[in-house]
């Protein structure tokens, strides 16, 4: 799961100086990052997944994915499909654009360069954290 193996990698990114931030269209990702303890605690559990140490920023309306043109729609007879199998981004997302971000990995420097970017057309083929603290390995320390 890349929850986990995001998690797995905070220390060493945080050792490099460096700073680890989700940024997702999903307004029911919040819960999921709820400390433990919080009432919503059980989601936790249902789900299999751990509280982060990262922050995970909503991203409504897919705003900052578009400023980097990361957004993709569906054609309605997709989006008819997926409410078919009890798939509704409205929900997950908190808007009905049908719309999602392409999955990307960007490492960002202290002067808001961007020195780094993957970015991939499918969601299941992400990114390794490895790839991310390899660049970070070569950039100035600050």
């Amino acid at each position: 799961m890349e929850q986990a193996a995001l998690q797995g990698s905070v220390a060493q990114i945080e050792t490099l100086g460096a700073s680890l931030v989700v940024v997702t269209p999903e307004v029911l990702c919040a819960i999921r990052t709820l400390p433990p303890g919080h009432p919503f605690d059980a989601v936790f559990d249902q789900t299999g997944l751990t509280a982060r140490s990262f922050p995970v920023l909503i991203d409504r309306g897919n705003e900052v994915a578009r400023q980097y043109r990361l957004v993709h729609g569906f054609p309605p007879d997709l989006i008819a499909l997926y409410k078919q199998f009890g798939i509704d981004l409205a929900v997950h997302n908190g808007d009905d654009s049908w719309t999602l971000p392409l999955p990307a990995t960007f490492v960002i420097d202290q002067h808001a360069i961007i020195q780094s970017a993957d970015v991939r057309v499918d969601y299941r083929n992400r990114a390794e954290p490895a790839q991310t603290i390899a660049v970070l390995k070569q950039l100035p320390r600050r």
